[in-house]
């Protein structure tokens, strides 16, 4: 069973990356699956390094 990288709510979507995880490329594939044309990125959690 896959599980789903990010869910759609009112407002956007959310994803939760994992450690290892490209988030570029991550949030890409969302965009192209989703047919999101411009976006804006918040992030709010823990982290011990950015790569964005």
């Amino acid at each position: 069973m896959r599980v789903p990288r990010y869910i759609k709510t009112p407002t956007g979507y959310l994803m939760v990356l994992r450690m290892g995880d490209n988030a570029f490329a991550e949030l890409t594939k969302l965009a192209k699956a989703e047919n999101v044309p411009a976006a804006s990125v918040t992030a709010l959690g823990d982290q011990s390094r950015s790569y964005i």
